[in-house]
Protein backbone atom coordinates (compact mmCIF):
# COMPACT_ATOMS: atom_id res chain seq x y z
CA UNK A 1 0.00 0.00 0.00
CA UNK A 2 1.02 3.60 0.49
CA UNK A 3 3.77 4.53 2.90
CA UNK A 4 2.73 7.25 5.34
CA UNK A 5 5.52 9.21 6.97
CA UNK A 6 5.57 10.40 10.55
CA UNK A 7 5.53 13.99 9.33
CA UNK A 8 2.25 13.35 7.47
CA UNK A 9 0.64 11.84 10.57
CA UNK A 10 1.85 14.75 12.71
CA UNK A 11 0.51 17.25 10.15
CA UNK A 12 -2.90 15.56 10.04
CA UNK A 13 -3.15 15.50 13.85
CA UNK A 14 -2.22 19.18 13.98
CA UNK A 15 -4.90 19.98 11.40
CA UNK A 16 -7.53 18.07 13.41
CA UNK A 17 -6.64 19.94 16.59
CA UNK A 18 -6.73 23.23 14.68
CA UNK A 19 -10.17 22.41 13.30
CA UNK A 20 -11.45 21.62 16.80
CA UNK A 21 -10.01 24.90 18.09
CA UNK A 22 -11.70 26.85 15.29
CA UNK A 23 -15.01 25.15 16.10
CA UNK A 24 -14.55 26.18 19.73
CA UNK A 25 -13.97 29.78 18.67
CA UNK A 26 -17.10 29.81 16.51
CA UNK A 27 -19.39 28.30 19.14
CA UNK A 28 -17.64 29.91 22.15
CA UNK A 29 -18.02 26.59 24.00
CA UNK A 30 -20.96 28.16 25.77
CA UNK A 31 -23.69 26.66 27.88
CA UNK A 32 -26.55 25.38 25.79
CA UNK A 33 -29.70 26.58 27.52
CA UNK A 34 -32.88 26.60 25.48
CA UNK A 35 -34.63 29.31 27.50
CA UNK A 36 -33.32 31.64 30.15
CA UNK A 37 -35.38 33.43 32.81
CA UNK A 38 -36.73 36.02 30.39
CA UNK A 39 -38.11 33.35 28.05
CA UNK A 40 -35.67 34.15 25.23
CA UNK A 41 -33.62 31.49 23.50
CA UNK A 42 -30.00 31.78 24.63
CA UNK A 43 -27.98 29.00 23.02
CA UNK A 44 -24.39 30.11 23.58
CA UNK A 45 -23.87 31.92 26.83
CA UNK A 46 -20.14 32.54 27.42
CA UNK A 47 -18.46 30.85 30.37
CA UNK A 48 -15.06 30.94 32.05
CA UNK A 49 -13.92 27.62 30.53
CA UNK A 50 -13.83 29.00 27.00
CA UNK A 51 -12.20 32.20 28.26
CA UNK A 52 -9.30 30.35 29.87
CA UNK A 53 -8.91 27.95 26.93
CA UNK A 54 -8.49 30.92 24.62
CA UNK A 55 -6.00 32.60 26.97
CA UNK A 56 -3.93 29.41 27.37
CA UNK A 57 -3.94 28.82 23.60
CA UNK A 58 -2.70 32.37 23.12
CA UNK A 59 0.09 31.85 25.69
CA UNK A 60 1.17 28.58 24.07
CA UNK A 61 1.19 30.17 20.62
CA UNK A 62 3.22 33.17 21.80
CA UNK A 63 5.72 30.98 23.65
CA UNK A 64 6.21 28.73 20.59
CA UNK A 65 6.81 31.80 18.43
CA UNK A 66 9.27 33.23 20.96
CA UNK A 67 11.09 29.89 21.11
CA UNK A 68 11.35 29.78 17.32
CA UNK A 69 13.04 33.17 17.44
CA UNK A 70 15.38 32.32 20.33
CA UNK A 71 16.48 28.82 19.33
CA UNK A 72 19.08 29.97 16.77
CA UNK A 73 20.55 32.33 19.38
CA UNK A 74 20.55 29.77 22.19
CA UNK A 75 21.91 26.91 20.05
CA UNK A 76 24.18 28.47 17.40
CA UNK A 77 25.88 25.17 16.46
CA UNK A 78 22.65 23.53 15.28
CA UNK A 79 21.65 23.80 11.64
CA UNK A 80 18.16 25.20 11.04
CA UNK A 81 17.44 24.39 7.40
Amino acid sequence: MFAISNATIYFQLLMMVSAMYMAMLCTNWGKTEVFNNGGRANFFEPNMTSYWLKIIAQWVTMSMYLLSLLMPILFPDREYN
